[in-house]
Parts: structure tokens; C-alpha cells; sequence
């Protein structure tokens, strides 16, 4: 017994094998008073306990009765009540907790008219809290033009001549994957390393111009992606660029079509199955329209596929 053991105690040695570390906690802040709650002290308690627990639109202002930030709830009072404290929040959302001097709130018949009444609020009302992306002027449209040996596609606010669209996120990171691909799919000596200069140190593009006779029918090809039809473009582009040489050029390559096909599934494809869900005639869908019929078309797949939940069918 080592003389600093007491007597019943252990002690492991290099015999017993490798001693275990015991776990070093991690520090926790004690806090020796209560987290700070704004809202309770402005609003009062009794505010959060009246709530309904209904689908509902809420609205929070300055004060100065400037409108801050709107925002959507299934059931009012959760959402609300997570509100009532700073601690655990993100920076954002402490910030706008402290700003907010009044809490208005409108209960809806259900949580899909709740997200079309927020979209509506947002578009016209832009409260200075909630995302920019959620404003149609964040949607944009793909044009097209054909003139000579060039296809020219340009990333546009407006409907311009022939269009596609309206799309959210993605359409320069697209554009850029297929200028990387075409360049690649008619310089067949080339390789990923050899992009231009533009095509390796742009992260998205605008504009774009392509050889129009990389291959017969491509302008169809590329008509029928943007317009959801089908995605033979991508089997083109597969069929004429050949295998690089190097484990990293090929990952190069396939991040480009991954890139490419996550844009047309999220994009060209929804649009299709948006127009075709709810009878739109015109081949492209105005900011406000597709966002308004997104939400409806997400109700409409989880009411139809069973576990689908509306975060899922969003996506």
C-alpha cells in the first residue's frame, strides 16, 4: 500500500495496463443573477400566458413604432414565450429581443395561411430583422439569347425576352458550373486546371456565353434544363468531357454536375411541378407568386406522402 493511499484504497500501476484520464469538465458560468428578460419587463407576464396555442403571424416594433421583424408560428404561444429569455439566443435574435418595445400578433385558420400572411407582410413591409433572401427582389430569372455562334445566358431582376425562372439561390453558382463544364466539354485537351482565370476565381457568374456548336442541339438541350423539362444537358456534358487524369480533378469535375443537378432539381424541376400542381399556363412564376405557391405545394406533399414533414417537402 503506498504510504499516501488510505487504507481500502487501490492504486493502479503499469502492471494493472494504461491508466484512463478522468474527464476534465467543461467550465460553466455561474451566473449570479437571473438572465435579463426584456420583453417580460415591458410586456408583462400576463402578455405570454393569454397567447393562444393557434397557428398564427406576429410583429414586433421599436420604439418608435418602427416595425422590426415578422415572423410565423404554429402554435402563438411557444413561439412567443421563447422570446421571454436572452440566454441561449443567437446575437440576432438578443438584439432584437432588446429593440423591441411592442409585440402585436393575429391568429390564422392554419399554419399555411400563417406562412402566407408572413410572406405577404415581408414582401411589402421588409422589416429590417428578417432575411433579405426572403424578398422577391432576391428571386431572379435566367435569359436567354441566341445570336450567332453564341448563346448568351445572363442572370436578370425582369423579365427580359425569353426567361426562366423566377429562381431562389443557386443561379450564379449554376451558371459557373456550367461554364466550367462547357469549357471543358470543348477544349477535350484541357483540363480543370486550365479553367480560365474567370472560371477559377469566380465563386458565381451573371452572364455567361457559350459556343453554340459545343454540340448539335445544345441551345434545345439547354432549354429544356432551364425550363425543367429534362436534363439531357447533363448527359451531354457527361458524354463529351473526358475523365481527368487525377483524383482532384476528377472531385473538380463532379462537384460541378453535383452543383448543376441540386440547381435543376431545386429549381427548373419544382417550377414544372409548382405550374403543373396549380394550373399555371406561363412558363415563368413572378417572386411573389412563387413563393406563395412553394408554400401551398409544401402542404400539399406532406397532406399526400406520409412522414414527409414541411421542412422536408420545402427543400
Amino acid at each position: 500500500m503506498s504510504p499516501t493511499n488510505r487504507p481500502g484504497e487501490s492504486t493502479a500501476t503499469a502492471a494493472d495496463g494504461p491508466v484512463p484520464a478522468s474527464p476534465i469538465p467543461s467550465p460553466v458560468q455561474l451566473r449570479l443573477f437571473p438572465a435579463p428578460q426584456p420583453l417580460v419587463d415591458r410586456l408583462g407576464a400576463e402578455f405570454f400566458r393569454k397567447l393562444p396555442r393557434t397557428p398564427g403571424v406576429y410583429r414586433m416594433f421599436d420604439n418608435q413604432g418602427r416595425l422590426l421583424y415578422v415572423g410565423k408560428a404554429k402554435d402563438l404561444r411557444a413561439r412567443l414565450n421563447s422570446y421571454r429569455r436572452t440566454h441561449g439566443q443567437s446575437r440576432k435574435t438578443v438584439r432584437l429581443i432588446h429593440e423591441a418595445r411592442r409585440v402585436e400578433w393575429e391568429a390564422c385558420a392554419s399554419d399555411v395561411e400563417a406562412r402566407l400572411l408572413e410572406n405577404h407582410l415581408i414582401r411589402t413591409l421588409r422589416p429590417r430583422f428578417n432575411r433579405a433572401g426572403t424578398w422577391p427582389a432576391s428571386a431572379r430569372y435566367i435569359q436567354f439569347q441566341h445570336e450567332g455562334s453564341t448563346l448568351g445566358l445572363a442572370v436578370v431582376d425582369r423579365l427580359q425576352g425569353l426567361c426562366f425562372g423566377a429562381f431562389r439561390g443557386g443561379v450564379g453558382e449554376a451558371l459557373l458550373a456550367l461554364a466550367r463544364l462547357v469549357w471543358l466539354a470543348t477544349h477535350r485537351e484541357g483540363r480543370p486546371l486550365d479553367w480560365p482565370h474567370r472560371l477559377v476565381a469566380a465563386e458565381r457568374l451573371r452572364t455567361v456565353e457559350l459556343p453554340s456548336d459545343a454540340w448539335l442541339g445544345i441551345d434545345e438541350d439547354l432549354r429544356e434544363f432551364l425550363a425543367g423539362g429534362n436534363d439531357r444537358l447533363l448527359g451531354r456534358l457527361v458524354d463529351s468531357i473526358p475523365t481527368p487524369d487525377t483524383g482532384f480533378e476528377q472531385s473538380l469535375v463532379a462537384q460541378q454536375f453535383e452543383v448543376l443537378l441540386d440547381f435543376f432539381r431545386r429549381g427548373p424541376v419544382r417550377n414544372t411541378e409548382l405550374r403543373r400542381t396549380f394550373a399555371v399556363e406561363r412558363p415563368t412564376l413572378e417572386p411573389e407568386e412563387h413563393d406563395d405557391l412553394l408554400v401551398r405545394w409544401s402542404e400539399f406533399a406532406v397532406e399526400r406522402i406520409p412522414g414527409l414533414t414541411t421542412t422536408e417537402a420545402d427543400g
